[in-house]
């Protein structure tokens, strides 16, 4: 009895521990499965966005909008608008050009045009729709000003734009514009970040996000059957990886429309009111779309686990009280007189004991002085035998 108790125990302590193993095996899978999908989902969002709003040429329509002259920077603590900062980084060296003539020259049309004819050549080499990839030459704003828009900036300024002026313009920006343009190339231009950034900007590359965000769910769901781990948790916690990223941007745009649209709150934007609908909407459409695909899995598990709840409920007030079984009682063994029992009984407790089996004696029988071993006839209570001398 001593041994099938220690083996039941044992088993009890296995099941216990195979229990707690699966148990945090499922804790772990499902983080690693977790932060699987909302990656691959932060990608699907990024890729969604980029390529909408890339071949929809949004951001230079948005541009397009904008007063660029108007648009606030901040820097050292400092906050000046966009012309004061570009007189002091790149013509305040020259003799004749004041802040009011950088101001005017960023309001200018031609010059805004040459701007988003630079991002529109750049979406398209992104989206793979030409392979060159864009620079920006200061010498195309140097021509603008000297000649195309020189009477036009002199008279609302007074200021024309001279030799000197284009040769101090030009030593200002021979460093910022060629580290843009580097800075640009070795993201986009070369090598894993050229295939990498060019693909996930254009059609295929929403579609390969999304499919590898639809791996990721499957495979957690097949660990999850295999696994029996909880369905209903595993699909409420993909969607919320999916949905999180997709509704902190739809909540973000939002803001934006709200502060700085409709009630012009945020006066940093006020110069790009017009354009915040192109800029914006093309990833307001993608959060949508992604946060969609999330919270679909995520109400489907919801109900899983409300159902679940209510069927375990109903069980556990259904089921009948089953008493507990009895244990079974040592049987008891006889245990001869004077011998000492295996398992002694502890004080107080009577143990059986059985009186041991004595031979009874046998009966007095008459002696009729015949003997045993030649028959011969003695007299009765005779010690020997007279005919044969054997003993009686």
């Amino acid at each position: 009895m001593g041994k099938k108790a220690k083996g039941k125990k044992s088993n009890d302590t296995k099941t216990e521990q195979a229990v707690k193993k699966s148990g945090a095996g499922a804790v772990i899978g499902s983080i690693l499965f977790f932060l699987l999908t909302f990656l691959l989902a932060i990608l699907l969002l990024c890729s969604t966005a980029a390529y909408e709003t890339l071949s929809a040429d949004g951001v230079s329509k948005a541009i397009s909008q904008m007063d660029l002259s108007q648009a606030q920077w901040k820097e050292n603590g400092k906050k000046q608008n966009m012309g004061q900062w570009v007189y002091e980084w790149y013509m305040q060296d020259a003799p004749n050009l004041t802040p009011e003539y950088a101001e005017a020259a960023l309001a200018n049309e031609e010059i805004n045009g040459v701007i988003c004819d630079y991002i529109t050549d750049l979406s398209a080499y992104l989206t793979k729709k030409s392979d060159e990839m864009p620079e920006v030459q200061a010498e195309t704003f140097a021509d603008l000003m000297q000649d195309e828009l020189a009477g036009t900036l002199e008279k609302e300024t007074g200021v024309r734009f001279a030799e000197t002026d284009r040769v101090a313009f030009l030593y200002a920006t021979e460093d910022d514009v060629p580290a843009w343009n580097q800075a640009v190339d070795r993201i986009a231009g070369h090598g894993f970040g050229k295939f990498a950034v060019r693909f996930f900007c254009t059609l295929p590359g929403v579609v390969t996000a999304a499919v590898l965000t639809g791996v990721s769910f499957v495979l957690w769901l097949a660990f999850a059957i295999r696994k029996h781990w909880r369905k209903g948790r595993m699909l409420t916690a993909s969607g919320v990886a999916v949905a999180v990223p997709g509704l902190l941007v739809l909540v973000a745009d939002g803001l934006v429309f709200l502060l700085a649209g409709a009630m012009n709150v945020l006066d940093d934007l006020s110069f790009a009111r017009d354009g915040l609908s192109d800029l914006l909407l093309p990833s307001l459409w993608s959060a949508l779309i992604v946060a969609l695909c999330g919270i679909i899995p995520a109400s489907i598990g919801i109900c899983i686990n409300a159902v679940c709840r209510v069927k375990a409920k109903k069980q556990g007030q259904a089921a009948p009280f089953v008493p507990e079984a009895a244990e079974p009682q040592p049987e008891k063994v006889p245990v001869l007189a004077g011998a000492a029992p295996e398992n002694p009984a502890p004080a107080g407790e009577f143990v059986y004991s059985p009186a041991p089996e004595v031979e009874s004696p046998k009966p007095n029988v008459p002696d009729s002085g015949v003997c045993p071993h030649c028959g011969a006839q003695n007299e009765p209570g005779s010690k020997f035998c007279g005919s044969c001398g054997q003993k009686m």
